[in-house]
């Protein structure tokens, strides 16, 4: 990712949008019937190193993707700990596409997640773990732990391998470790090798993981023309000691289904997990309360926070009708 985004002034405090996942594909059959389910990517906004869970507004384009927010189109969902969750249960074009958008400090980034639609052909998808590395450099020597990727393999029928070798040459599959550095230029270098299902960057000793970097990102070829068949992206986040305190909700934003007059439909009951961190210590919470603005204030919306979970819970009755398309209610804890 950065290439199809904004990726800010150069240097250790550049600002970049990076996307886990930044292309994928969907199997379909040979008489076009949906083979794979769903494809999600994960994103998150670093400020230099460092994650950005708050002060980030979220939004995105589509192309080729149903705009639904269902089980047929895109599902818009979670944020948590500064992961914004994405997920596409359809195409309905070859090459679709999701532009992730974050705006911070007034600019906004954008990033892309390709899809292409695969009619009776293999799918590849790059698996690493962890999906993030992050590192204490206050505290910390080395990583916690190496960072290990596996490469998955669905026939045309849908049948699901894992990958067990990958050669450095020939004309079979091919896998790239690149570097990207602080500044955001990456260096893709020579194909690397997968031996009994892994390729392993170890935490600490020879070729160990790099911590001046911002993020490793694979690729995965194929063989012959070179074609870029999956990639993933791990980032590199350093979390100093005695960092910032922030609240964290899990869910941001919801929806409620109305009729064409504007009335509720049912009785809907929301929820949102209300967490506070010390850099990446979770707190215990104290107090957990909100305040009502606009018509959340009404009888027509209750909300009752829950102190020993964080969970708070908003209910809205049924054939209510409200002035305006969003409600707001501020948590505090």
């Amino acid at each position: 990712d950065g290439a199809d985004g904004n990726p800010g002034p150069a240097g250790k405090d550049s600002v970049r949008l990076d996307l886990d996942n930044e292309s994928d594909s969907m199997q379909y059959s040979s008489s076009g019937e949906q083979i794979t389910t769903a494809v999600i990517t994960r994103a998150r906004l670093y400020d230099g190193n460092t994650l950005k869970p708050s002060g980030v507004s979220w939004a995105y384009e589509l192309d080729g993707i149903p705009d639904t927010n269902e089980e047929n189109g895109l599902v818009n969902g979670s944020f948590t700990s500064g992961v914004k969750t994405y997920t596409i249960r359809k195409i309905t074009k070859e090459n679709a596409t999701l532009t992730v958008k974050a705006t911070y400090n007034g600019t906004t980034y954008r990033a892309i997640f390709s899809i292409k639609k695969l009619l009776n052909k293999d799918k590849y998808e790059l698996v690493a773990n962890p999906d993030t590395i992050t590192f204490n450099p206050d505290e910390e020597t080395t990583p916690a732990q190496n960072l290990v990727v596996q490469v998955n393999h669905w026939s045309p029928s849908g049948a699901y391998s894992q990958v067990d070798t990958i050669a450095t040459t020939g004309t079979g599959l091919k896998l790239y470790a690149a570097k990207v550095s602080a500044n955001g230029t990456e260096t893709l270098g020579n194909p690397v090798a997968l031996s009994d299902g892994r390729y392993t960057i170890p935490k600490s000793g020879n070729g160990k993981i790099d911590t001046t970097l911002s993020a490793y990102r694979f690729i995965l070829k194929d063989g012959i023309g070179g074609n870029i068949l999956d990639s993933e992206t791990v980032p590199i986040a350093k979390v100093h000691s005695g960092t910032s305190i922030y609240a964290d909700l899990s869910n941001e934003m919801d929806a409620v289904p109305m009729d064409k007059d504007g009335k509720v439909l049912g009785t809907n009951i929301l929820t949102t997990t209300f967490k506070l961190y010390h850099g990446t210590d979770e707190k215990t919470l104290t107090g957990l309360s909100y305040t009502p603005i606009g018509e959340t204030s009404s009888n027509k919306v209750s909300v009752v926070p829950a102190l020993g979970t964080g969970i708070v819970t908003v209910t809205i009755s049924p054939n209510a009708t409200f002035t305006n398309d969003k409600l707001t209610i501020r948590i505090t804890g």
